[in-house]
């Protein structure tokens, strides 16, 4: 027992000595080398200058840029900005177009029909102010329009009926050539082949009806054939104003 602490005595004794030898014997030659070294200001003024050389290199390898592209590389707003007020000037120096295209037009400028109708009526300032300007007036026309031609024969026919003092219509309509004129409380009717009822009544039935909308017939009104009382009816067929006739319009 005594022998066994002795020599554990010995063996910690021999550690601690090693130990003591290793620290004493320690210098910088055996230190673990640092990964990271930063630059002395030699070692970096000597790197700034080989990244400048590289980069005067790489430009003297690029080819030459012409004047015009020059400009826009340098200054792609310059180009843009002078454009822009060129059309701005010109907008500004050119005269401004007016509401109506008729009002533009002089005694040796009279506007006329794109369809071949020769020129324009004149439209009197009672139909402007109770009907509004006619349709060749718009701002679209006649490219922004819907069926331009049919629009056009149509309020040629309104202005003309117009002068003519007809003036309690409410709108009208342009179909197949014909223009119907549309008044309150009134129906354009067509009717369809009559019929014998269960009671042997003979029954003219209306198969269409066109008109104001605030007297629509009923589908029952119009199988029997029934006028609602206050209700005008013009027939659909005769009472049609045939648009080349009425207006007299130029054949080719």
């Amino acid at each position: 027992m005594r022998n066994r602490m002795i020599w554990g005595l010995a063996i910690l004794i021999i550690l601690i000595i090693g130990v003591s030898v290793f620290l004493l014997t320690r210098t910088t030659e055996t230190e673990p080398e640092e990964v990271y070294n930063p630059l002395t200001p030699a070692e970096k003024e000597q790197v700034d200058r080989s990244i400048q050389d590289a980069i005067d290199k790489e430009k003297k390898n690029l080819p030459p840029i012409a004047e015009g592209d020059k400009q826009q590389v340098d200054d792609p707003i310059t180009e843009v900005s002078d454009e822009t007020n060129e059309q701005t000037s010109k907008t500004e120096t050119q005269p401004q177009p007016t509401e109506t295209p008729l009002e533009n037009a002089t005694a040796k400028d009279v506007l006329v029909s794109p369809f071949g109708y020769g020129p324009y009526p004149d439209v009197p300032n009672d139909y402007r102010e109770a009907k509004g300007n006619p349709i060749w007036e718009h701002q679209k026309w006649p490219d922004g329009i819907a069926l331009p031609e049919g629009a056009e024969l149509l309020h040629r026919v309104l202005i003309r009926v117009w002068k003519e003092g007809n003036r309690d219509w409410v709108g009208a309509s342009h179909e197949n050539g014909k223009v119907r004129i549309n008044y309150p409380n009134t129906l354009y009717i067509w009717y369809g082949t009559p019929y014998e009822d269960e009671d042997g009544t003979i029954i003219r039935p209306i198969r269409r009806s066109k008109g104001d909308p605030n007297a629509r017939l009923t589908p029952d009104q119009m199988r029997r054939g029934i006028i609602p009382s206050g209700v005008r009816i013009l027939d659909g067929e005769t009472e049609a104003i045939d648009v080349s006739e009425y207006l007299n319009l130029p054949t080719e």
